[in-house]
């Protein structure tokens, strides 16, 4: 009797650890969800939209991006002042403590330089987003129209 009880405590322990060890895996660290890129033609620019999650207590930025599809990747800003769009480079993209940030068209966005390759709609292509604090995240990015994008989200 008292050796089944043992074991049921064991497992119950062990289901609770189990249980913990998921919940500490699934969002931890900086992720990217709703990844894509517009279509564009070889030797054109483009853009990479995304929201980026920083599940972690520690304030974090993304410093920078890379790909072999493009000569170039960039972090930018699209803002409107006195009725004129504006694009800016800029060094870094803050991203909160338990916070996310939307790289959206007309806000932060990244910038695709001089295609190395036609990105067609339903082509995948892969980015890595280097963090301050956190390591570098590979990402799957598929590439779609803007006009589909635009109907799929109000």
């Amino acid at each position: 009797m008292k050796e089944e009880r043992r074991k049921k405590k064991v497992l119950i322990l062990f289901l609770v650890v189990v249980l913990l060890l998921g919940a500490c895996a699934t969002g931890e660290g900086v992720e990217s969800h709703e990844a894509w890129v517009r279509n564009a033609n070889q030797g054109e620019i483009t853009a990479v939209y995304m929201i980026l999650h920083n599940h972690t207590d520690v304030d974090d930025a993304l410093l920078g991006v890379s790909t072999d599809v493009a000569e170039a990747a960039e972090l930018h800003l699209s803002a409107v002042q006195n009725d004129v769009m504006t694009m800016t480079q800029q060094e870094r993209i803050e991203i909160p403590a338990g916070d996310e940030v939307v790289l959206e068209s007309g806000g932060y966005h990244i910038m695709l330089i001089n295609l190395k390759q036609d990105l067609q709609v339903g082509d995948e292509i892969t980015i890595t987003l280097n963090f301050e604090n956190y390591p570098d995240v590979m990402v799957t990015v598929p590439v779609k129209d803007s006009a589909e994008e635009h109907q799929s989200h109000p």
